[in-house]
């Protein structure tokens, strides 16, 4: 049987509340306001899941979206009512 993908746990203190991808990173924002970036690679014959960084401060609210701008070079994100960017370098 073909599979198209893995299922992998990744955040496990914290509730997920929105996620974007770009390349190999995946920016993950939790309902605590925190952002995590995870690098994701192939060691064949499983993926390797690489926390790069973990703010605890970035936002006292609920990250609700997040956008990657790979043009840019920046992540945009919405935490309560407040567009908050340039995150340089994604």
């Amino acid at each position: 049987m073909l599979e198209a993908y893995t299922v992998t746990p990744i955040v496990k203190l914290s509730t997920i509340e929105s996620i974007a991808a770009y390349g190999r990173n995946l920016f993950v924002g939790t309902r605590q306001g925190h952002l995590l970036i995870y690098n994701i690679y192939n060691d064949y014959p499983k993926e390797v899941i690489q926390l790069l960084s973990y703010n605890k401060t970035f936002n006292k609210k609920p990250v609700v979206q997040i956008a990657v701008v790979p043009y840019l070079d920046i992540l945009i994100s919405l935490c309560g009512n407040l567009i908050r960017w340039p995150h340089h370098r994604p």
